[in-house]
């Protein structure tokens, strides 16, 4: 704060409650009246193995998250969280269309929201969307007009996702750039590739150009399938300085 390394968002202390258990996002498209809920998913936001270091935008995640969030809880959401900010909308006049993606602490007395997003996750959204089937786009745009009831049923395939995230050094602090990307890794229907921080040359190479620099996704029957899958698309990807953690997803893998 003496050194003002926030700017003006420094210059005061808001004091909390300290909210002790782990955290869980959802997604829900809101279309004004009412919302579909797509899987749950649990972010990595701490830098290093053992959920140690600095705090990220994510270094990891998978879906569905049933071991945190199982059924009586997550009625419990619907019920606490987002049939009430529906009538919340609803009492204020507003027409909120969109993706409400609550961040939520799940304690020993349940859910607690951490805050309102009003739009995907990330690495969330790359976790979730190969789960999500073709009937997608006419979902959204029913979400758009505010007819969400009338939309064709979502398919979410009964599958594991898993998300591992490729780093740049030093992130989440000062950052190395402008390192070459080199890949072998061939996605497929069950593995793909996403770029965050990345920027294509006219040479036709691929540079390191941000902190998150890749995202390595991969789908299974288990997670443990889906894991070993990610991580051995993510060990045919190399860079400079590549940072990323090798324990994403251990809350629900065995080995």
């Amino acid at each position: 704060m003496e050194d003002r390394k926030f700017g003006d968002a420094g210059a005061e202390v808001v004091i909390e409650e300290f909210l002790e258990g782990e955290e869980c996002s959802i997604h829900a498209l809101v279309d004004g009246g009412s919302y579909l809920l797509f899987p749950s998913a649990q972010d990595h936001k701490r830098a290093l193995d053992g959920d140690a270091g600095l705090n990220t935008g994510g270094m990891g995640t998978f879906s569905p998250a049933d071991k945190i969030l199982p059924p009586a809880l997550e009625k419990r959401v619907r019920v606490e969280v987002l049939d009430r900010f529906i009538a919340g909308l609803k009492a204020d006049g507003l027409d909120f269309r969109g993706m409400l993606f609550p961040g939520l602490m799940i304690d020993s007395r349940g859910p607690k929201v951490l805050e309102f997003n009003c739009r995907f996750g990330d690495p969330e959204c790359e976790t979730l969307m190969p789960l999500l089937g073709p009937e997608l786009a006419a979902v959204l745009l029913a979400c758009a007009n505010g007819t969400l009831h009338q939309a064709p049923e979502l398919s979410i395939a009964p599958q594991c996702s898993a998300c591992v995230i490729a780093a740049a050094q030093g992130y989440p602090g000062e950052i190395r750039k402008g390192d070459v990307i080199h890949s072998e890794l061939q996605p497929s229907d069950d593995l793909q590739l996403f770029h965050a921080g990345t920027q294509r040359q006219a040479d036709g190479h691929c540079l390191t150009s941000g902190g998150r620099v890749l995202a390595v996704v991969a789908q299974a029957d288990t997670f443990d399938n889906a894991f070993e899958r990610a991580y051995t698309g993510l060990a045919q990807v190399t860079y400079e300085g590549m940072t990323f953690r090798r324990d994403i997803g251990h809350q629900v893998r065995s080995r």
